[in-house]
């Protein structure tokens, strides 16, 4: 994987936004993605990606 690969696959902002760039994999043929929050913050990024899951759905 290349760094720019690396990059496009990062997914940052408000939960709104990850919701749009989850919305655009899925649209894109994904049909898993897998959330994997590194910082202290884990627990709140958890709950950030789900909140973003239910703004797709």
């Amino acid at each position: 994987m290349t760094e720019d690969e690396a990059r496009q696959a990062l997914v940052t902002g408000s939960s709104a936004q990850a919701a749009e760039r989850f919305a655009e994999l899925a649209e894109a043929g994904a049909t898993r993605i897998i959330g994997m929050p590194f910082t202290e913050d884990r627990f709140r990024q958890s709950e950030l990606l789900a909140e973003a899951a239910r703004l797709v759905t």
